[in-house]
């Protein structure tokens, strides 16, 4: 059964995903594909980071400080889902976040949610039927957004200047009707 998704770009992210890495997180298999998929992106990801290279700047000259807690209080919602839906294919108008007070100056606090439609999750069940994997359509679904955020720390590492890593504290998913809406706690650290 062949599915034929609204967004082409989506089917193929989870094809190429899942052909590559099989879901495995043994021996860094997801978060190769991952880093396969950023490089097959690479004009998007080019112009995400020249953007985001230039918030950046002018968001320090502005505040005068470098504080990343404030940084993504201000500008985290844009910077997720920009990420979220021009490297990779999430559609923007499901994607919601927040980024709230952090306790630290160099900790933010993530909120970030998707909501997969009744298309994208046939699309991911059309791939795990053809790649006789036994995972549920909600599961892959999770794990397809969870790396997908956490692939930003590479990039951000790189416009800070500074490491900076992605870690999960809770996940959500909440079934409505046809639709899965993943909702994802996290937390970003500049890593010393």
């Amino acid at each position: 059964m062949q599915v034929r998704s609204k967004n082409p770009r989506f089917r193929e992210f989870i094809w190429r995903v899942m052909k590559m890495s099989k879901l495995k997180i043994k021996l860094g298999l997801i978060q190769k594909a991952f880093q396969a998929e950023i490089v097959h992106n690479m004009e998007e990801v080019q112009k995400y980071f020249k953007n985001m290279e230039e918030i950046w700047k002018s968001w320090r000259e502005l505040n005068k400080v470098d504080f990343i807690s404030r940084f993504f209080e201000d500008l985290g919602p844009t910077i997720f889902l920009l990420w979220l839906s021009d490297v990779f294919p999430f559609n923007y108008d499901r994607l919601s976040a927040r980024c709230p007070c952090s306790p630290s100056n160099e900790e933010a606090l993530l909120e970030i949610i998707y909501e997969y439609d009744k298309w994208e999750l046939e699309v991911i069940k059309d791939a795990l039927i053809s790649h006789w994997m036994q995972d549920s359509e909600d599961h892959v679904a999770q794990i397809l957004f969870i790396e997908a955020i956490k692939s930003i720390s590479d990039v951000f590492s790189k416009i800070i200047q500074h490491p900076f890593k992605i870690f999960t504290s809770n996940v959500d998913l909440v079934k409505e009707n046809t639709s899965l809406k993943v909702h994802y706690f996290g937390a970003g650290r500049v890593v010393r």
